[in-house]
C-alpha cells in the first residue's frame, strides 16, 4: 500500500510539474525594459511620468472632440438668469409646458465626473445617480413617470423649473443644476427613492448635478379634483445672476 501511495504521489507531482511548465509557473516572471515585473505589467514597458501625461492629454482631446460632436447637435441655451440646458430632442406633440402645467416625465440625475468639468453634455462621462422610467439598477419601472405641477413648491429644483418651460411631449432636455438651486432639502423632487440613491445624493448634493427630463405627457387647463392643486408660482426664473462656473479639473502634481 505504501508503494502504491508513493507511486500515486509521484505521478501526481509529475502531472502538477508538467502543468506548471505549461503555464510557466516554474519560471521567474520576466522583467520589462522599464524595470517592472511582467506579472503585473503584462509584458508592457513601464511608462514614464511624461509618457503617462501625454497619453492622458491625447485621451482628453478625444473626449473633447466627442463632446463637441454631441454639442453641435444639442446647442447650449442660456437663460437671462444664467441657468443653462441642452435640448437633445425637440418635442412636437401637444401643449407646451407653462407655469401650472401638469407634467409626466421620465428622468435621470447625473453627477459630473472629472472629465466633465469644463462643460456638460453626453460627453465627459456624467455618472448616473438615480432615475425613473429606465430600469435603472434593475428596477421594474420602465416607462414609469415622475408627475409634477410646474411652479408648485419643491416640485423641481429651482434651477430646473424655468428650463422646462416650452417643452412638449417627446422632448428631452438636460439641465445644469448648481448646488444652491438644486436639492437643497429632502423635500425637493424628484426625490431619491432608494437607500442607495439617497446616499449618492448626499455625497454629491454640494456639487453641480444634471437633471435630464423626457416629457411623456403635458396637461394644461383647469385642474381636476384629483390633480395636485398646490399654489403655483408663475415667476419661475430666480432673480439675479445665477450662472454657474464649473470648477477646473484637478491638477496632477508630480512628487
Amino acid at each position: 500500500m505504501l508503494g502504491a501511495a508513493t507511486t500515486t504521489a509521484a505521478a501526481t507531482a509529475w502531472a502538477w510539474a508538467d502543468a506548471a511548465r505549461a503555464y510557466g509557473l516554474n519560471k521567474a516572471p520576466a522583467t520589462t525594459s522599464g524595470g517592472g515585473v511582467g506579472l503585473f505589467s503584462f509584458g508592457r514597458p513601464k511608462r514614464t511620468y511624461e509618457e503617462s501625461q501625454e497619453l492622458m492629454r491625447r485621451a482628453a482631446e478625444v473626449r473633447e472632440r466627442k463632446e463637441l460632436e454631441v454639442e453641435d447637435d444639442a446647442p447650449l441655451t442660456t437663460l437671462k438668469s444664467g441657468l443653462q440646458y441642452r435640448e437633445y430632442v425637440v418635442g412636437t406633440e401637444g401643449d407646451e409646458i407653462v407655469a401650472g402645467s401638469r407634467v409626466e416625465a421620465m428622468y435621470k440625475v447625473f453627477r459630473l465626473s472629472s472629465g466633465a468639468y469644463f462643460k456638460y453634455s453626453s460627453g465627459g462621462s456624467p455618472v448616473l445617480l438615480w432615475g425613473r422610467g429606465y430600469g435603472f439598477e434593475g428596477r421594474d419601472d420602465i416607462g414609469d413617470t415622475y408627475d409634477f405641477v410646474l411652479g408648485a413648491k419643491d416640485s423641481l429644483p429651482r434651477a430646473a423649473a424655468p428650463c422646462v418651460v416650452g417643452m412638449r411631449k417627446g422632448g428631452v432636455r438636460r439641465i445644469l443644476i448648481p448646488p444652491n438651486l438644486g436639492w437643497v432639502s429632502n423635500d425637493v423632487g424628484p426625490k431619491a427613492d432608494s437607500y442607495g440613491a439617497s446616499r449618492r445624493l448626499e455625497n454629491y448634493r454640494d456639487g453641480p448635478l444634471l437633471l435630464e427630463l423626457e416629457i411623456v405627457r403635458v396637461r394644461n387647463g383647469p385642474a381636476r379634483d384629483d390633480d395636485d392643486d398646490d399654489k403655483v408660482d408663475a415667476n419661475l426664473e430666480p432673480e439675479g445672476d445665477n450662472s454657474y462656473r464649473l470648477p477646473a479639473p484637478p491638477t496632477l502634481v508630480q512628487k
